[in-house]
């Protein structure tokens, strides 16, 4: 059975309640501050209960969804941003502890490795709240999906979200990466990088970088050759190899191992 089918078919039955106390404390962080990217403050007098029943009826979130604080970027006015393909938040869906949301907008930075939830406080502003990993699964961004190996059975801790490309019991990952760039000029922005990847297997050993060739060849040891007649066959430079090449990729290499598959 595969790591993440093994890990989702073991928890799925348990589902911890998010203390009530946590998520007041999400409210009251939301309802008294400035709200990020969309218009002015959203102000009021609460008591406890009255936050309790505020979340319920206008976020209209389950507990075990809001499960962390709000997010504020790191470096609000640098130049490009931190997040992964695009600076918005996308419709999405996510497993916590075995359980699956649908249609949530999710943001994930990458820069700082830290998943966002776009949660609305009304009709009209909307805040981002953190996710706190050790409750993430996994989750998917348009057509790509994320999954937290640290919360794997099994394996190392591996902390960090990572983009599931291919595999079943070994997996092809992508970790997707920028960095924030200081510039000394008169403004002192700074600016984020382009958005770089490497590339890594998982097993039950633990992470191993597999972005040259090379390195892809050594993991797979004593089929070296076979393996470079199938590329060379199917015309796939290894560096360049779309999504689906390397799902290929792996399924021959799984057959390698696992010959009477």
């Amino acid at each position: 059975m595969n790591i993440f089918r093994a890990y989702m078919l073991t928890h799925r039955h348990s589902f911890p309640d998010v203390s009530k106390t946590l998520l007041t404390l999400v409210v009251f962080i939301a309802v008294s501050g400035l709200v990020y990217g969309q218009a002015g403050p959203v102000t009021g007098d609460y008591s406890t209960g009255q936050l309790v029943q505020y979340t319920n009826q206008i976020f209209g979130f389950d507990d075990l969804l809001v499960n962390g604080s709000v997010y504020r970027p790191e470096k609000p006015n640098a130049l490009g941003n931190p997040f992964f393909e695009c600076p918005y938040a996308e419709e999405s869906g996510i497993f916590i502890k075995g359980q699956h949301f649908a249609n949530i907008k999710l943001l994930y930075d990458i820069a700082g490795d830290q998943l966002l939830l776009l949660q609305p406080l009304n009709k009209e502003v909307s805040r981002y709240v953190l996710l706190r990993p050790e409750l993430v699964d996994s989750f998917e961004i348009g057509n790509c999906t994320f999954v937290n190996p640290s919360n794997f059975d099994n394996v190392p801790n591996v902390p960090g979200y990572y983009e599931k490309i291919a595999g079943k019991e070994v997996l092809f990952l992508k970790k997707h990466k920028k960095s924030f760039i200081k510039i000394y000029d008169t403004e002192n922005k700074g600016k984020y990088s382009n958005q770089q990847s490497i590339n890594y297997i998982l097993d039950q050993r633990g992470l191993t970088n597999v972005t040259l060739f090379r390195w892809f060849l050594s993991y797979h040891g004593p089929y070296k050759k076979e393996i470079r007649t199938y590329l060379k066959e199917k015309k796939i430079k290894y560096r360049k190899a779309s999504p689906d090449e390397i799902r290929k990729l792996m399924k021959f290499c799984y057959e390698l191992n696992v010959p009477n598959s």
